[in-house]
């Protein structure tokens, strides 16, 4: 079946640039080649999933199914949107709760590579929900390049009062991998599959978005205001070298659209504030920082 990066390159036209067997990518728009992730900007519920250092993002956890809209906004948007939007904008919404349902789906491919994920949504009183789980793994087409990830993710929305709305999202997760180090033209095309670095290259990563989000309804037109945290701890090793990483990401972004559906004037705050830091080591205790 198709993924969220099949309909953005087929239905959207979209360039698409994937790592690691297709799990983690980035878009093109406009042709800006390199980094070109990087000048389009990716808000999923209102919140922004660009990675402050230029990282690849994982579409994996954005299953399709799970899509009620998805909407290219071509062309500079930074006015309106701030960084990242100088290429273009990329919103998806993904459905909300209150239907008593339930779902799933489940992926194979080549290189031990598997996905499961299964949601239910339903409602308590007037409040909708909506929780998930996913689960992959893949051994990796090189040697000692295997992966793996798991998250939840919960999400509730419901009416304040007749002309007010309010969603709000949690998801966590972990994920690892083993990085098989570089190879050279000769040991490519001899032993593609080859791994060089012995297992010494390998990652653990922790993160958490939370979002919360309200929508109004007025005579004069419609509002609404966004805002959100996500963050991430990182554990890095590569031959002898240790690294933390950590992110902290703070998002808020009030808008407001006056006037019909013709004529309007949209305007609007955002806030975006992305704190990145990196601490590396010479030994795996941490008692020797490199400077």
């Amino acid at each position: 079946g198709r993924d969220a990066l099949d309909v953005l390159r087929v239905g959207a036209n979209l360039g698409v640039r994937e790592y690691r067997g297709g799990g983690s990518g980035e878009l093109a728009l406009r042709g800006f080649g390199e980094n070109s992730g990087m000048r389009l900007l990716i808000l999923l519920d209102g919140m922004k999933v660009n990675a402050p250092d230029m990282g690849g993002i994982d579409w994996d956890q954005i299953a399709l199914e799970e899509l009620e809209l998805v909407e290219v906004l071509r062309g500079g948007q930074t006015v309106l949107y701030g960084q990242h939007a100088s290429g273009g904008v990329l919103r998806m919404e993904r459905k909300r709760g209150g239907e008593d349902a339930q779902g799933g789906r489940i992926r194979l491919g080549s290189d031990g590579y598997w996905l499961g994920d299964y949601w239910q949504s339903g409602s308590l009183g007037s409040i909708g929900y909506r929780i998930g789980a996913q689960s992959k793994r893949s051994s990796g087409y090189r040697r000692a390049s295997a992966s793996g990830a798991d998250s939840a993710r919960v999400s509730f929305n419901g009416s304040l009062g007749a002309q007010m709305r309010m969603d709000a999202r949690m998801r966590v997760g972990k994920s690892e991998a083993k990085y098989p180090g570089p190879l050279n033209y000769e040991e490519a095309m001899r032993t593609p599959r080859k791994a060089t670095s012995e297992e010494r290259q390998s990652s653990q990563r922790k993160e958490l978005d939370h979002a919360i989000r309200f929508q109004g309804w007025q005579p004069w037109g419609e509002w609404e205001w966004s805002t959100g945290v996500r963050g991430s701890g990182q554990i890095l090793h590569f031959d002898g070298t240790h690294a933390d990483r950590e992110h902290w990401g703070v998002h808020n972004g009030p808008r407001a659209k006056v006037g019909g559906a013709e004529r309007f004037i949209l305007s609007g705050v955002l806030l975006d504030v992305d704190w990145l830091e990196l601490e590396t080591f010479t030994d795996e205790a941490r008692e020797y920082r490199l400077s």
